[in-house]
């Protein structure tokens, strides 16, 4: 039996180590729980939050160290679990309002910071594992890479979102379009340099969409002025990210194989 758990590569000290790490992370999941609901309710997210990074942080660590097999298994149920937190039990604890792109408490310096502790955190860790998987796995990689990229584009959509409803309402939806404006923009530099043809399209497409959102949404929501600034800036980010896709067009051009080149040639 021993030879057979080594065989799938488990270890017997890696299998006692992980059970070992299951029941610490569930017991350090209900005692935060109740610590942080006594003694400062608004710390809960955050600090459930980084007991899901720390294990990912060793599951990554384990691969790292050469245990594959089992850090992949932990990893991809860490990362389920984290996103089943965010959907089911952060939105939720934050009082997402989807359609105002706005949070429900009132925008203060202590609840910022809570948010921030709540969703960066998890984002960093997903874009590390997305590094680190990328030199072993890269279909593993790329999932994490999407996760981390949608997280960070909520928690800017809303953030932004509740900050401008808190001190300018008007300019709310051109601020949140102007915010999709600069994420495409930075998708499509980041797939430019690192060579992601998903990455770059990515990009365009939330372009596309801040465009019809522009036409639908905010066109009846912004005061003249207003719509005057939030066109004026996305504008100039449209045109700057245009100006670099035609400076780099060469690299998306797939290169045409010998063989096809004589036999263009031959026909001629």
């Amino acid at each position: 039996a021993t030879n057979k758990v080594r065989g799938m590569g488990w270890s017997p000290a890696g299998l006692f180590l992980t059970f070992a790490g299951l029941f610490l992370f569930i017991y350090l999941q209900v005692e935060l729980r109740y610590c942080c609901l006594a003694l400062l309710p608004m710390a809960l997210m955050p600090a459930l939050t980084f007991v899901w990074v720390a294990a990912l942080a060793l599951a990554l660590w384990r691969i790292n160290c050469g245990n594959i097999k089992i850090g992949y298994i932990v990893a991809m149920m860490l990362l389920l679990g984290l996103v089943a937190k965010f959907c089911l039990v952060d939105f939720n604890f934050w009082h997402i309002i989807p359609l105002s792109g706005a949070y429900f408490y009132p925008y203060t310096g202590w609840i910022v910071l809570m948010r921030a502790l709540d969703f960066l955190p998890a984002v960093a860790i997903l874009l590390l594992a997305m590094r680190i998987l990328s030199r072993r796995e890269q279909s593993h990689a790329v999932v994490f890479g999407i996760i981390a990229l949608l997280l960070l584009f909520f928690y800017l959509t809303f953030e932004v979102g509740s900050f401008m409803q808190y001190f300018l309402p008007g300019m709310k939806a051109g601020a949140i379009s102007l915010l999709w404006g600069i994420y495409a923009f930075a998708l499509i530099w980041r797939g430019i340099v690192r060579d992601r043809q998903v990455m770059r399209f990515t990009g365009l497409g939330l372009f596309a969409l801040t465009i019809i959102k522009i036409f639908l949404v905010d066109m009846a929501q912004l005061t003249p002025v207003y719509k005057f600034s939030a066109f004026i800036s996305l504008g100039l980010v449209v045109l700057v990210g245009a100006l670099i896709y035609v400076r780099f067009r060469e690299r998306f051009k797939v290169p045409v194989p010998a063989t096809a080149k004589e036999k263009h040639h031959e026909d001629k």
